[in-house]
């Protein structure tokens, strides 16, 4: 049986926006302009292209990486266009809380703690990946206070160790 195969349609399209929920969530947290999102958006892409190869990531990571290749329009919609950043930040929220009971469901321990590291690696990625509050380059954090604070529910609604999220 397929790691896929172990979930309902409906459950594996859930699992498939997590990802990409883990990243819009710290998107959302402080929005850096559309150049810094395009960069926030690609560390989220390094971080499931590494896992198709096998780089990172779990056994079920490796299943829902794979999906992300090949017909991107078949990958479960993400309907957050035109919603104001903190709705977005909410949807995502809620997707995670979704994944992560969808996988408490599955009892397997050894999956869900490997899929809820990975998601969290991705939101470390997403947050590191452009300076926050600068001018032209200049100054500026690299994990702003908002993305540091994003992290930390993160980490709480996938029952990881809050203490695990960079310090702006």
């Amino acid at each position: 049986m397929t790691v896929k195969n172990r979930f309902s349609p409906e459950d594996w399209a859930t699992l498939v926006q997590a990802p990409l929920m883990a990243a819009m969530a710290i998107v959302a947290a402080s929005p850096s302009g559309p150049f810094g999102v395009t960069r926030e958006m690609m560390a989220a892409g390094r971080v499931i292209q590494e896992t198709r190869a096998g780089k990172a990531g779990n056994e079920l990571a490796r299943a829902i990486a794979e999906e992300y290749s090949g017909n991107v329009a078949a990958l479960p919609a993400l309907n957050v266009s035109g919603m104001p950043p903190k709705q977005v930040h909410k949807q995502a929220m809620d997707c995670l809380r979704r994944a992560i009971g969808i996988l408490y469901r599955q009892n397997d321990d050894e999956q869900t703690e490997g899929f809820k590291r990975w998601l969290y690696e991705i939101s470390v990625e997403v947050a590191q990946a452009t300076k926050e509050g600068g001018f032209l380059g200049f100054g500026g954090q690299i994990v702003s206070e908002d993305e540091f604070a994003a992290l930390r529910q993160i980490a709480w609604v996938l029952g990881l160790p809050s203490q695990s999220a960079p310090l702006p």
